[in-house]
């Protein structure tokens, strides 16, 4: 495992394992624009204005709103972004990914996945 330093924000952690940026968030995170920023500002330190393949582990997730949504999707992160792998594993999890894969349409690759291994696979599939 070669993993950097992490970040602890108050919705999850972040940090980068093997060129990958992992978000993983906080059992009952509940994230709006505040969290969003907070989180967004923790990818920027760690990134240090590299593009990189990111992994969000959204098992924890209990809710996001509709403008926190619109700002992870905008073109700022598009620009630091290879490709996203979304995990989630509840029904609601799932549907709150599939509905910002959909709706807010993030401009990098982006695909939802049950399994950690087979989110990491797809992303290894990006330079």
């Amino acid at each position: 495992m070669n993993r950097n330093s992490s970040i602890e924000t108050s919705i999850g952690t972040h940090y980068i394992d093997n060129d990958v940026l992992h978000i993983v968030f906080k059992e009952g995170a509940d994230v709006d624009v505040k969290e969003i920023l907070e989180s967004k500002q923790a990818r920027l330190d760690l990134q240090n204005g590299k593009p990189m393949k990111i992994l969000v582990d959204s098992r924890g997730l209990f809710h996001i709103s509709k403008e926190a949504r619109d700002i992870a999707a905008e073109d700022q992160h598009a620009k630091m972004s290879v490709a996203m792998a979304l995990v989630s594993s509840s029904l609601g999890t799932r549907m709150i990914s599939n509905f910002f894969i959909k709706f807010n349409k993030p401009n990098v690759p982006t695909k939802n996945f049950t399994s950690m291994d087979k989110a990491l696979l797809w992303l290894n599939e990006f330079n």
